[in-house]
Order: structure tokens, then sequence, then C-alpha cells
């Protein structure tokens, strides 16, 4: 639900629907966790390893976007894309993901949001220790009504408790 009660959203097995005030599928690909960000859109957060990275992309999608058909995640440019070191190794097992995420607007009956992105990454290395495993936060700014976010930083980095 969005802070002012204007919109509310819904995540079930079909997609991501806008329900209020008029139906709409924002995205047939997400059936789980979203956040709302205060301009209106919807923000979700996806997560993948190429080799020994792990990459977390931050999407943003629009009301307006969803009018001209529901884009698939695929079909779009993530608003911000975090890389961190994963401890992969040779394994083929995803092994970064998103913990949680949540926005917040930058002042009062503001539009543009920070967003908090907590993320787990580690796995199997013939290399390294799994204690190397990590946990982190970032903080991206999300201005309102804009398609791109900027990475403000690293909050916090520590090792995952065993």
């Amino acid at each position: 639900m969005a802070r002012d009660g204007t919109a509310a959203f819904v995540a079930l097995p079909g997609g991501l629907f806008h329900v209020r005030p008029t139906p709409l599928l924002m995205t047939p690909d997400v059936d789980d966790v979203f956040q709302v960000h205060p301009d209106g859109s919807v923000l979700v957060v996806t997560s993948a390893d190429a080799g020994p990275t792990g990459l977390l992309h931050l999407y943003k999608i629009s009301v307006d976007q969803a009018l001209n058909g529901a884009p698939h995640i695929s079909d779009l440019t993530p608003c911000a894309t975090l890389a961190v070191p994963n401890n992969r190794g040779t394994s083929t097992l995803r092994v970064t993901t998103f913990v949680s995420f949540a926005v917040d607007p930058v002042s009062a009956g503001g539009g543009d949001a920070t967003v908090l992105l907590t993320f787990l990454a580690g796995g199997v290395s013939d290399v390294l220790s799994s204690s190397l495993r990590v946990r982190g936060m970032f903080a991206i700014a999300s201005p309102a009504g804009s398609p791109t976010c900027a990475v403000l930083g690293l909050v916090n980095l520590g090792p995952l408790d065993r």
C-alpha cells in the first residue's frame, strides 16, 4: 500500500498487481517480495551469480510502464546493479541472495526515497574458507519519477554468523 493510501499492490501466483484504484498487472514475474516507492512505482530485487561475483539488481516499475503491457523483469534495465564477491569457486549453485529490502522517503511527504538492501554472499570454494561468506547492506538513492538509482554505498559488511 502506498503511504498515502491512494494505491495498493499485491503479489499473487500470477504476478504483481496494482489493485487500487484501478486493477493493473505490473509484471507477471514477481509473486513474492516487493516494496512500494513513494512515487507510486514498485521496487523488486533479484540476485544472480556470475562466476566469483554476485549480482543484486534493483528494478523500479512505474504504473506508466505497466499501462503499455506488463513488462517481464528480463525486459527491464535495472535501476541499480550491485556487485559483491561471492566466494563461489567452481560451484554451480546460486550463492548470492538478497535477504530483505526497505524503502523510505528521504523527507516527509517527499517522492525521493532511500532503499536499504541486505544480502548474503558465500558458498563453496576450493581456495577460500567458508568463514569468508559475508552479509551486508547497501544504501541506494531512488529519485521520484526516475528510472535510474544511485548507489550511495555499503552501509555495513560482516562475516556470516556460523
